[in-house]
């Protein structure tokens, strides 16, 4: 790895079964009968894993392992086994209508991590005041919305189409997530970003990521400098309602040299 560590405050990963749970609960972030799909599979995981402990194992393994697994809650840990036990037999079987449903029953309003409705989640105004500290200007938000980019203020911004359209100047990028062709869309995102760097269209960037170390999709992040930032972001909606339970924790990854690379390693420190 090339890429200097500005800041770690991740605990390690002390069971792999967690990864791949984790990477379960990230999956979910397709259609909704996808989704719902992915979750009864996450909680009929974690029954088993639950199952297998002695008492008083199960909380401090979930906190031990919140990096991977994308949650450290009890309560989401208790819908996913409960939402199993409910309709673990129709994880094949499910359309649309009837995954909306079981969704509702479960979550009441669907979470963020699983509505496509609330993809859109805006960087809370004192992040993007670091990152205009390290760019001096933000040229270009290739994943935006005039609502979003009220708080970013970038010159210029996409609101769709940004991965086929090249990219310039100074970037901040906070991409969606999904699956696109059974690729994560902010892998898509963060792929294109380097792309553009390295082919001179981009001359710094600042790239905004839930940490997800298990996906393969953000090794090439860990090339550039990066910083895990100490806390969950909690990012806000479309509504201008603040996410009071983030799941994942957060990193700022920085594309650039010189000066700029040495104002993101003094101001995200």
């Amino acid at each position: 790895m090339s890429g200097e560590v500005v800041r770690v405050a991740v605990g390690e990963v002390v069971d792999p079964e967690a990864i791949y749970i984790g990477e379960l609960y990230e999956k979910a972030r397709t259609s909704i009968a996808d989704s719902v799909g992915y979750q009864i599979e996450c909680g009929m995981r974690l029954a088993e894993k639950k199952a297998s402990m002695k008492h008083g194992e199960w909380l401090p393994w979930l906190d031990d392992n919140a990096g991977v697994l994308g949650f450290a809650t009890r309560q989401t840990a208790s819908r996913l086994i409960k939402l199993t036990k409910s309709n673990g037999t129709l994880t094949h079987h499910l359309n649309e209508a009837e995954a909306v449903q079981i969704s509702r029953q479960t979550w009441g309003n669907a979470p963020a991590n699983y509505s496509s409705e609330t993809n859109e989640w805006y960087t809370p105004p004192e992040f993007l005041e670091y990152a205009r500290q390290v760019l001096r200007e933000i040229d270009l938000d290739p994943a935006s919305s005039a609502k979003a980019n009220k708080t970013v203020q970038a010159k210029e911004y996409f609101s769709s189409g940004g991965l086929d359209r090249d990219w310039h100047g100074r970037v901040f990028l906070n991409p969606p997530y999904g699956v696109e062709g059974g690729r994560s869309v902010a892998g898509l995102f963060c792929e294109k970003a380097i792309t553009e760097f390295r082919a001179g269209r981009v001359s710094q960037a600042i790239i905004l990521v839930n940490s997800l170390h298990s996906q393969n999709w953000q090794a090439p992040l860990y090339d550039f400098p990066i910083c895990f930032v100490n806390h969950r972001i909690r990012f806000v909606n479309h509504t201008g309602e603040v996410n009071p339970n983030p799941t994942f924790q957060n990193i700022f990854v920085h594309l650039g040299n010189g000066e700029s690379k040495q104002r993101f390693t003094e101001i995200f420190d």
